[in-house]
């Protein structure tokens, strides 16, 4: 995702806490929620759910509580964090939310305040999926404080990259712009292996409110190829861009190919794919002329956001299926 977790800070290696390898943690110590699908993998073995995620594996076991000790701590908040993509992949805000929100909480307790960047930038995001446009505003702007004042240059890079989006949502393309263009810089001093990725889907963005559709294709297309967008929560959003910008282009076809292979790859199970997919999907065809083909896909994907409680997304699904 966004920022995504690295290495353990400084603030975390002066206190002695080390997290090497895979690590199992007790989900009792991290609330409930454990139960969804996520988004990778989830199996049961022995009575114990296993979600596996990068170097984390999570099993519910039938024992006591886990204590309170600060490498418990940090443990829960980083098993918060693996859940909150989960939930962040599948639309679900509300409990993306909760886990982000029970993250940041964790690392206020551990006393690190590196430790808040991951939660807060989910928590932004969370914003954004309920259309909650003054708190993100707001949030974004505590996010991108904090990142300076801490100054670790891949915190910093999340916290523009998720202030860039947030201005571009609401309309403020200039700073939007300036924070893509600092980010980028950013990255650039980090060992980063693939920049498409975390400022791909603003970029994106930014480049389709300009009206620069061309543009936007090169840029999509990039962050569909990189490696880690498959495994990442924000898989959904990149291809559905991607289908979006090939529609502004001129390439309906292409824009099909690309949103069935979004409901192919990421559809099955996960209400939030399916709802972008179906948007595509429904975009490509009103490009192509299939005025009905149009019409059911972007009902099919209104119903999905309003399920989903997307108030912006089925509010555009809504006046794209009129218009077709």
């Amino acid at each position: 995702g966004l920022g995504g977790e690295a290495d353990p800070p400084s603030d975390l290696a002066a206190g002695g806490y080390r997290l090497d390898g895979p690590t199992i943690v007790d989900s009792d110590a991290i609330g409930d929620g454990i139960g969804r699908k996520p988004v990778l993998d989830c199996h049961v073995e022995a009575r114990q759910l296993v979600v596996v995620y990068p170097d984390l594996h999570l099993r519910r076991r039938n024992r006591e509580p886990a204590g309170h000790r600060p490498g418990e701590l940090l443990l829960a908040q980083r098993a918060h964090n693996a859940l909150a993509l989960m939930a962040h992949g599948q639309g679900d805000h509300r409990l993306f939310r909760q886990h982000a929100q029970s993250s940041l909480d964790l690392a206020r307790r551990v006393g690190a305040p590196t430790l808040e960047r991951f939660p807060r930038f989910n928590l932004v995001n969370a914003d954004v999926l309920a259309g909650e446009w003054a708190e993100a505003v707001r949030a974004s702007s505590e996010a991108l404080a904090l990142a300076r004042r801490v100054h670790v240059p891949r915190l910093m890079a999340g916290a523009l990259t998720i202030r860039a989006i947030v201005m571009t949502y609401v309309g403020e393309l200039a700073e939007a712009g300036v924070h893509l263009s600092e980010a980028r810089a950013t990255y650039g001093k980090g060992n980063v292996a693939d920049r498409n990725l975390p400022t791909g889907l603003p970029e994106v963005m930014l480049a389709l409110e300009r009206g620069e559709a061309a543009h936007a294709v090169r840029l999509a297309a990039a962050m569909a190829r990189a490696p880690g967008l498959l495994s990442s929560s924000l898989f959904p959003q990149g291809l559905a861009l991607l289908a979006e910008a090939q529609v502004a282009a001129g390439d309906p076809a292409g824009a099909l190919a690309t949103a069935r292979d979004l409901l192919a790859q990421g559809g099955a199970g996960n209400p939030f794919a399916d709802a972008l997919g179906a948007r595509a999907e429904g975009l490509a065809h009103a490009a192509l002329g299939n005025t009905e083909a149009a019409g059911v896909n972007l009902a099919r994907a209104a119903e999905g956001f309003k399920t989903l409680d997307m108030p912006f997304e089925l509010a555009r699904a809504r006046v794209e299926w009129a218009a077709a």
